[in-house]
């Protein structure tokens, strides 16, 4: 099942820890995603439970949608339907986060402001565009699954506070193989939020 694991690879999932979270050993989930072994139903439900997609999706039913974000690519408004409750940015009438809403098929904003899907005009994307944030990193940002090949990587916090990112940016060490990113002063970000709160490179400006 590929999709099972693109979608816990999104979501931030280590093998073992998505395991536990399904009440399997960490050998029958990797057997899972290669298409070794095909899951029992009630598991496929607690995955699609937790991943928060449908389980036509991870079994690729026809219909079913592709489920693989980019961090430099528009997400198709179709797609939207299978990402209910993660962030994502929309640059339309003032840009910024918004929480999915597949089931009421809308956007919903931190200030209490929804979006319809059809009324979706601009663009849909996974992280903020560098422009927005004005971000220091140089180059094109980490894909989640390259945070363990580093040791230390350059953290941009998202945020539309400037105040805050001047505050938390900076290089951070990997640490917990992968779970989390730490500066020396002790600021985490977790990789399960990784591209919704913040991003990270291998160099900077600074």
């Amino acid at each position: 099942m590929e999709r099972l694991k693109k979608a816990r690879e999104l979501r931030g999932y280590k093998i073992p820890e998505f395991a536990a979270l399904i009440d399997i050993s960490p050998s029958s989930l990797k057997n899972w995603e290669s298409g070794a072994v095909d899951p029992p139903c009630s598991k496929i439900a607690m995955a699609a439970k937790i991943l928060n997609v449908s389980m036509d999706y991870l079994t690729g039913r026809a219909g079913a949608l592709e489920y693989e974000l980019s961090l430099t690519e528009p997400i198709p408004v179709e797609q939207l339907r299978i990402m209910h409750g993660l962030p994502v940015w929309l640059e339309q009438n003032g840009s910024g986060f918004a929480l999915v809403d597949a089931i009421g098929q809308k956007l919903t904003f931190h200030d209490g402001r929804t979006c319809s899907f059809e009324s979706i005009t601009g663009e849909v994307r996974a992280f903020p565009p560098g422009f927005a944030l004005g971000l220091h990193g140089i180059g094109t940002p980490l894909d989640a699954e390259e945070l363990t090949t580093h040791d230390r990587i350059w953290l941009e916090p998202l945020s539309s506070d400037e105040y805050l990112r001047q505050e938390l940016r900076g290089w951070y060490q990997i640490r917990d193989g992968g779970r989390y990113a730490q500066s020396e002063y002790g600021h985490r970000f977790y990789t399960a939020s990784y591209g919704a709160t913040w991003l990270a490179f291998i160099s900077s400006f600074l």
